[in-house]
């Protein structure tokens, strides 16, 4: 009798260390498996995001940059972007965005994943921020993360939607996150072809708003000559004064470091062109 106990009592036990193991088992696969998804998630939404639809209405000038090489071309026009770029440097994924407000202040955009966003996150936290764990505050579904950095700056970045945001403006990223295709800054942009052309081909180009029109230029630099040749996208208005009256102040806010060789609007392809040559002073 007390030997049929004892078994009863082994076979209770091997009973339960299997359903545990098998708890085990389950908790970890189950775990394994929601991580696939989120991963899987993370993949579709890098592919599926539309970058441009984050794109902040706010901005006066979109830097769209296709070759790795054209930052060290953009910085004589505006050193901010290549800062920027420099320290996600080893993480980049083009094409990059970088967008500028009235208020000279940028925003960095591009796809990423996940993992590389986390790598990201690692290296300013080592690297760029001083030596205490970030600020996070919580934005609709995003997690921003605010580090500190000298000079009493503040670095501000978020991995959001298979897209990664940075800036030295925590608005600038809160713009971003609630841009909307129906509110982004190529809306409502008249020949759209030429812009995803240029998009598409062009190493480096710049969009900039022009009162109610756009500029789309294409950006090349020669040694110390800048020459950006691209067209006024409103092709409802072919008035060339008013155009070159507001091309002459988008000019006047170039920084000092550059002066204007010559520039000039003309018509081509039943489109308003526009050709500016500008040259670094030392």
């Amino acid at each position: 009798m007390r030997s049929t106990s004892i078994r009863n009592t082994i076979m209770m036990t091997k009973q339960g260390i299997k359903i545990i193991i098998l708890f085990i088992l389950v908790t970890i696969v189950s775990y394994i498996g929601w991580h696939m998804y989120e991963g899987l998630q993370a993949h579709k939404q890098y592919y599926n995001e539309n970058i441009y639809d984050y794109i902040p209405a706010q901005a006066c000038e979109v830097f769209h940059i296709n070759r790795k090489y054209s930052l060290h071309d953009l910085s004589v026009y505006d050193s901010v972007p290549f800062h920027l770029v420099k320290i996600i440097d080893n993480q980049l994924h083009l094409p990059v965005i970088i967008t500028k407000n009235s208020d000279n202040k940028h925003l960095l955009l591009m796809r990423t994943g996940r993992e590389q966003a986390e790598n990201i996150f690692q290296y300013i936290q080592q690297n760029i921020a001083l030596h205490y764990p970030p600020r996070i505050k919580k934005y609709k579904d995003a997690e921003i993360e605010i580090y500190s950095l000298r000079n009493d700056e503040f670095l501000t970045c978020t991995f959001y939607k298979g897209l990664f945001f940075m800036s030295y403006n925590y608005k600038l990223v809160i713009d971003a996150i609630d841009t909307k295709p129906t509110t982004s800054f190529f809306l409502q942009t008249d020949n759209m072809q030429k812009v995803n052309d240029m998009l598409r081909k062009a190493p480096l180009s710049i969009f900039i708003k022009l009162e109610e029109n756009k500029l789309a230029l294409e950006y090349r630099k020669l040694n110390d000559i800048i020459m950006m040749d691209g067209y006024i996208l409103d092709k409802q208005n072919t008035d060339s004064m008013k155009i070159e009256k507001a091309l002459t102040m988008y000019l006047s806010t170039i920084p000092d470091s550059i002066c204007i060789e010559s520039y000039r609007v003309y018509p081509k392809n039943n489109l308003m062109a526009v050709k500016i040559i500008l040259n670094k002073i030392y």
